[in-house]
C-alpha cells in the first residue's frame, strides 16, 4: 500500500500542466506558497495578497501528506477524499479547463496517477479488518 501511494504522490507531483510555458504541479505549489507567504510578509502589497494560491498549495500540501499517512483499513473513506481532492487541484494546476493540447509530459504521469489512485482505492476497500467484540459491559472483567 504505501508504495502505491508514493506513486500516486510522486506521479501528481510530477504532472506537468498544459499551458504555454509548462511547469509540473511541484514547481507550482511550490511558487504559490512563496507567493502567497512573501505578501504575507511583505506587508508592502496588503491589499493584493495571492490568497487563492496560498489556500491551494496549503490544501494541495495537506492532501498529499494525509494521503501518505493515512492507514490502509481504518482510513478508507478518508483516502478517496484525498484522491479525489488532488484530481480536482490537478484540473486547476494543470489548466486542463482551459487548455486542450495535451502532451507527453502530461499523459503518462496523470495516466499513472489516476490508475495507482484507483488501483490504490480498490485495494482498500477488497480488505477485510476483522474487529474483536466482546461482551464485557464498561471494563469489567470477564470470568
Amino acid at each position: 500500500m504505501k508504495f502505491l501511494k508514493i506513486i500516486c504522490i510522486i506521479s501528481f507531483l510530477l504532472i506537468e500542466g498544459m499551458q504555454m510555458h509548462t511547469s509540473i504541479n511541484f514547481g507550482i505549489i511550490v511558487v504559490y506558497l512563496y507567493q502567497f507567504l512573501h505578501d504575507i510578509i511583505s506587508f508592502q502589497n496588503f491589499n493584493n495578497i495571492f490568497w487563492q494560491g496560498g489556500l491551494l498549495s496549503v490544501f494541495t500540501l495537506g492532501n498529499l501528506i494525509l494521503l501518505y499517512r493515512s492507514r490502509s483499513y481504518l482510513d478508507r473513506y478518508t483516502v478517496v477524499f484525498c484522491i479525489i481532492s488532488l484530481f480536482f487541484c490537478s484540473i486547476y494546476l494543470d489548466g486542463i479547463d482551459r487548455f486542450s493540447n495535451f502532451n507527453i509530459g502530461f499523459v503518462i504521469p496523470f495516466a499513472i496517477f489516476l490508475l495507482s489512485s484507483i488501483l490504490l482505492i480498490i485495494l482498500n476497500f477488497k480488505k477485510k479488518v476483522k474487529i474483536n467484540v466482546s461482551n464485557n459491559k464498561l471494563g469489567t472483567k470477564a470470568h
